[in-house]
Formats: structure tokens, C-alpha cells, sequence
């Protein structure tokens, strides 16, 4: 591997992971008539052009148009850009809280990130961003749309917001925060049953994920765990893998594939299943995407618990970070991971083994339906803590008489028949 971008923290970054090779693969010859084609073109926008341009930011521009044209994911950044990943492996960044990726000359969403300015402004999984501040996102890449969301805490920024089912386009006005990810929440529900959520993949997900559920063990009265990856986007490929060791003991976690022979790697679990073979069900939806993609497909792939909810996102791509210049890179689209049965899910997503459909009882006119709901929470006698998050999300007390029957029956396989 050649020499890997400074000082960045994202050697496993499934959106961003660093695989600089030296010998990839076998350089064909270059393209000279088209290279004197370009050539010719620039020279003939500088001297011509009605305004003066700037040669160097031309090229630039070229670069961009060249990566945007690959795929979604794949960006130039400049050394802002570049700042701005390392920022975010760190888990605090200023902006809105939002992952979104760049489809059909739009932003869309991929999910909102938990307690932040875009989430609490009820900005959802899949919707457009057609404009910024009054300005059409259509031509702009994503790290150029992602720089103009960003700014100063405190500052406004007004989104202009397509959503499938709605006629008219849709304004936000959101004001910029420090963005502080918290990746693990865990709370109790009842009779040794846990709610656990990732909502990011960091560098000490793994960590902290695992020191919550020893907690647990250490109280001799855990039977069982439902983790939410629910609108969760992604991060590190590592913690990935090592949540999924925290419930697989042996097996193909992940593999990628691609050109190259550093784009070519197999995760393997290490033998620890931490909580002994428990009962697990997950949470994902249309949000639910890449690094929880794979937990989720490793999950599946060895029965080791029930996924449930809706089909997930489809992020099934791994990026290379290349380091073209101190001041510039490039992200580019190298390999394509899969599931360990070897199904690629890019485009796709992985398919719950029970659909929980979603449905949003804060919604006007659905009061009646909201009251029952809440009396069914209360009549189980959950915590305080079970009953706050419970109570606005059937699809999480679905999920949990799940784990319940699960619990009882004891196969994982068994359930899945039966239901």
C-alpha cells in the first residue's frame, strides 16, 4: 500500500475506507487523443471564455465532473473537505446532522442523525434536498452540497425538501449545531430484556456497545436484546465487525471485492459471541445503511438472530480515499462488500426476515389509535425509559414480543417458520 492520507483516522471507514495501492492493477495506455482534446478545450476557455478563468480550478472542475459521472459516492475534496472527515471520525462536527448521499441530480437523505437540528425539524429517510438556501442542488456534487449545509453553530439555513406523497415542495428552516454523535444508547425493559441503539458506527462504538452489555451480564438477569439500527447510516467498517463478534462466534462477518488485490478482504468472527447464543432481534428500515448493512447481513446469514422491519437502504460500496495533493484528494468507489452466503446488496439492501411495518401514531388524526397504543404499553408494566420510547413506536413493542417469543421457543429458525 502506498502512502496513506495524513493523520486521518478512517483506515476502516466503510464509507471511506483507505486502500492507497501501489501496484493495483496493470496501467493501460493513456488516452493521447483524447488528452489533446482536453488539453485543446482549456486553452481554448481561457483564451475565449467572455469572462477570465481560473485554470486550475477548471481542472479541478474536470476532476469532479469525472468522479460524479462514476457513481454517487465517489468525490473530490479539497483540503476543507478532507478537514471535514477527519472532524467527523472524531464524532463532533458544526452543521445539521444529516447522512445523505447524491441520486438523480437531487441530495437524498439517508437518514437523519439522532437528537440533532435535522432530525428534531422532522426531516426524514429518503427525502430530496432540491435546494439550499433558495440555491438548486442539481448540478452540485455531494461534498459540494454537503460544504453548504455545513457552517457556523448558530447560523440559519432554509432546505427546500421533496417528499415522496407530498405535492408541494417542503421548507425547513434549521439552525446549525455542534453536531455531537452519540453511537450507543441502552435502556431496560423488562424481565432481563434490553433495547439497545446504535445510531452510528465510531471508533469506540465497539467499546462502549460491548461495556453496556457486560453491565448487563454482570446482573445475571439478561435473557435477551433488541438493537435498533433504525436510520442508522453507517461509519466504520471495524466496528461493524466487531459489533457483529459481539453476537457471531465463528463465520464470514463481511467480504469485499473489487480490481484490486488490497480491495479484496474477508472478515472473519473471533470467537467471541459475548452474550452466549441470547436471543437477538434488530431493527432496520430504509435508513438503515451500509456498516449496518453488515451487521444486520451477518446476522442473517447465520441465523444468528431475527432481522426485522423493512428493507434496508442498499449501501453495499467501499471507498477508497486517495491523496492526489497536500491540499486535495479524491473518494472513489473501489469494492463492493457482501453478505457472508456472498450476496452483493448494493442497490438492493437486505431484506427483513419479518416485515414491522412503520407506522407513526403522532400523526394528526390518529389519536384514538395513539391512546390504545399507550394503554397497551402501560398494561405491561415496562420502565419509565422502556414506556418513553415505546409508546410512539409500535414497531419497537412488535419487535419486542418478538424477542419475547424467541426467548421461548429458543431457535431462531423455529420463529422465523412460525411467523
Amino acid at each position: 500500500m502506498t502512502k496513506m492520507i495524513r493523520n486521518f483516522s478512517l483506515a476502516l471507514l466503510l464509507s471511506f475506507v483507505i486502500l492507497l495501492p501501489s501496484n493495483a492493477a496493470k496501467r493501460s495506455s493513456l488516452p493521447l487523443e483524447e488528452i489533446k482534446e482536453f488539453a485543446k478545450a482549456l486553452e481554448l476557455i481561457q483564451s475565449n471564455y467572455v469572462e477570465e478563468t481560473d485554470e486550475a480550478e477548471l481542472i479541478r472542475d474536470a476532476i469532479r465532473g469525472m468522479l460524479k459521472d462514476l457513481d454517487q459516492h465517489s468525490v473530490y475534496l479539497d483540503k476543507r473537505q478532507k478537514e471535514t472527515l477527519k472532524i467527523r471520525t472524531q464524532g463532533k462536527f458544526g452543521g445539521l446532522g444529516i447522512q445523505v448521499s447524491y441520486e438523480d441530480n437531487a441530495v437524498k437523505v439517508i437518514s437523519p442523525i439522532d437528537d440533532t437540528p435535522a432530525a428534531k425539524a422532522g426531516i426524514q429517510s429518503l427525502d430530496r434536498i432540491i435546494s439550499i438556501d433558495g440555491a438548486p442542488t442539481a448540478g452540485l456534487d455531494l461534498g459540494q452540497a454537503v460544504d453548504k449545509m455545513r457552517g457556523k453553530p448558530g447560523s440559519k439555513i432554509v432546505l427546500g425538501i421533496q417528499r415522496e406523497g407530498e405535492k408541494n415542495l417542503l421548507k425547513f428552516t434549521l439552525v446549525r449545531e455542534v453536531i455531537r454523535l452519540k453511537s450507543v444508547v441502552l435502556k431496560q425493559f423488562r424481565d432481563g430484556y434490553v433495547y439497545t441503539r446504535i445510531s452510528s458506527f465510531q471508533e469506540a462504538t465497539t467499546k462502549d456497545y460491548a461495556k453496556l452489555l457486560r453491565g448487563q451480564l454482570r446482573n445475571k438477569n439478561l435473557r435477551g436484546v433488541i438493537l435498533d439500527l433504525r436510520n442508522n447510516p453507517g461509519g466504520l467498517l471495524s466496528a461493524a465487525v466487531g459489533v457483529s463478534n459481539i453476537f457471531i462466534k465463528n463465520g464470514v462477518i463481511v467480504s469485499t471485492a473489487g480490481r484490486t488485490a488490497n480491495s479484496k478482504y474477508v472478515a472473519n468472527a473471533n470467537g467471541q459471541d459475548l452474550i452466549k447464543g441470547l436471543p437477538l432481534v434488530i431493527l432496520i428500515n430504509g435508513g438503515s445503511a451500509s456498516a449496518s448493512e453488515i451487521v444486520a447481513g451477518a446476522i442473517q446469514g447465520h441465523d444468528r438472530g431475527v432481522i426485522v422491519g423493512t428493507k434496508s437502504y442498499g449501501k453495499g460500496t467501499v471507498q477508497s480515499i486517495v491523496e492526489l495533493s497536500p491540499n486535495a484528494a479524491i473518494k472513489i468507489t473501489t469494492a463492493r462488500y457482501m453478505t457472508p452466503d456472498g450476496t452483493i446488496i448494493d442497490g438492493i439492501g437486505i431484506y427483513p426476515d419479518i416485515v414491522i411495518e412503520r407506522r407513526d401514531l403522532s400523526e394528526k388524526g390518529k389519536a384514538a389509535d395513539l391512546k390504545a397504543h399507550q394503554a397497551q404499553v402501560k398494561r405491561g408494566s415496562f420502565s419509565k425509559d422502556a414506556q418513553a420510547i415505546l409508546e410512539r413506536d409500535p414497531q419497537l413493542l412488535e419487535a419486542y414480543e418478538l424477542l419475547r417469543k424467541l426467548s421461548s421457543s429458543g431457535s431462531v429458525l423455529e420463529l422465523k417458520k412460525g411467523t
